[in-house]
């Protein structure tokens, strides 16, 4: 036993040596690395000395230069590519049968002279093709601590199809009539009073921005992984905008086809328009609708926020947040499923429709007339109010289990009396309301008739 402890005596001052060693180690070191050794002429610190090295230095010296150079390209359609790198792209229509282009350079350097020399690595090249012309930026020839930039601005046949990237800058097409496609990686994007081709604008980190949209028979698709999406006055055949990270905002759209909108983290809001299916999904964000029409079904999801739809009518509403409320003004002979897991439910000015709401941590509010058909109203914690005219007639099942059930309706009971559940019906009775809730209240109201 005695062995035993001298072992482990014996270990633990083993193990201070160690760990005095590496301290004294690391001490030494720390201090040359500072210092230097008494013997250098060097200066300063090691690490002063290496980004003070030019290859660290950051180039504050920088020359421009501009160019123009044109194109006759004559009335025919034509597809214009322009591929650059480090710089802008800008893009406009115009009544003329030629392309003006302006090149505008600009090189940095820590002199002047080396600022001359990077102008030199700045180079592009053209590609003129029958029915194509491709303006292409070139890779450099040798890094350069501070990459310079070539910014082209374009006048171009009102006609012509452009396809513009850039992987740093901004880019902008305007005043066309063909098919326009933009992507950037880093910067923003704007496309304006485009008729009559198919739009698709991507962008990596930016903003995007579309109006006076005019593609009636083609489709736009709008990518945004970091930044806003905004889009106004549009018309299209299907339209298709997502961002990953970022608002979005559309207005007056007027599809004949479907509309998808998605955003991850994020609120979407459309105000006014038409579709003829629209769906919107957003992983974190509030999903706001206002004046708008959807032909068929209406999906509106989100994991993490509210869903508030204002004068939105549709045939089918299919409603859903994990954590939210769901607010619906307006409903007109249609199927309505709402359901949140925390959150009230308020279904307002609704006109001889079909109804299935749950909440599991919240009220439901439900005001307005009641199709021919089976309804149901559930909530885990939460009172449950539905208020129709005197004239609704429906059969009732309704059930509280910590909670009193209250209505102004003359109800016709039928089997056992329970206060705490009525089956029977109101007026005339047809089809079959269901109203549940574990711990709330359930009142059952007539419309007042300024409500009617």
């Amino acid at each position: 036993m005695k062995l035993k402890w001298l072992w482990i005596v014996l270990l633990v001052m083993a193990l201070v040596v160690v760990c005095g060693l590496i301290v004294s180690v690391l001490g030494i070191g720390l201090y040359s690395f500072s210092t230097g050794s008494q013997g250098s002429n060097i200066s300063g610190s090691v690490v002063d000395q290496i980004f003070n090295q030019p290859n660290f230095s950051n180039p504050t010296i920088s020359i421009d230069t501009t160019e123009e150079k044109t194109f006759l390209v004559g009335s025919e359609e034509i597809t214009l590519v322009v591929e650059n790198q480090f710089g802008d792209v800008f893009v406009q229509g115009n009544d003329t049968d030629q392309m003006y282009m302006t090149v505008h350079k600009t090189a940095w350097g820590l002199t002047d002279e080396e600022a001359l020399q990077n102008m030199e690595l700045l180079k592009y090249e053209v590609i003129e093709e029958p029915g194509k012309l491709t303006i292409r930026v070139l890779n450099p020839e040798k890094n350069l601590n501070r990459p310079g930039s070539i910014d082209f601005k374009m006048d171009i046949p009102i006609n012509t199809n452009v396809k513009l990237s850039t992987k740093n800058g901004d880019l902008y097409a305007g005043n066309l009539q063909g098919n326009v496609a933009l992507d950037t990686s880093f910067g923003n994007l704007e496309i304006k009073d485009v008729q009559g081709g198919d739009v698709n604008a991507e962008n990596k980190n930016g903003g995007i921005k579309l109006r006076g949209i005019n593609a009636v028979d083609h489709s736009i698709t709008v990518i945004s992984e970091f930044g806003d999406v905004s889009i106004f006055q549009a018309n299209a055949m299907t339209l298709n905008a997502k961002t990953v990270n970022g608002r979005m905002d559309v207005e007056n759209l007027m599809v004949s086809g479907d509309i998808d909108l998605s955003n991850n983290f994020g609120n979407v809001t459309y105000r006014n328009g038409k579709a003829e299916n629209l769906q919107v999904i957003s992983l974190n964000g509030t999903i706001t609708l206002n004046g708008v029409t959807v032909d068929k079904k209406l999906i509106a999801h989100t994991d993490f926020g509210s869903l508030d739809l204002d004068d939105t009518l549709a045939v089918d509403y299919d409603l859903l947040t994990k954590n939210g409320r769901i607010n619906l003004n307006g409903a007109d002979q249609a199927t309505i499923t709402a359901v949140t897991d925390f959150g009230d439910i308020d279904l307002i000015n609704i006109n001889d429709s079909i109804i299935d709401a749950e909440t599991r941590n919240g009220a439901i509010m439900v005001n307005g007339s009641l199709a021919e058909g089976n309804h149901r109203l559930i909530s885990d914690f939460g009172s449950i109010t539905v208020r129709m005219p005197a004239s609704q007639s429906v059969d009732c099942d309704l059930k509280t289990s910590f909670g009193r059930i209250n209505s102004e309706f003359d109800m016709t009971v039928s089997g056992s009396i329970d206060e705490k559940h009525f089956v029977g019906k109101i007026n005339d009775g047809g089809g079959l309301l269901t109203i549940e809730t574990q711990n709330g209240n359930i009142n059952v109201e007539k419309t007042i008739v300024a409500e009617e």
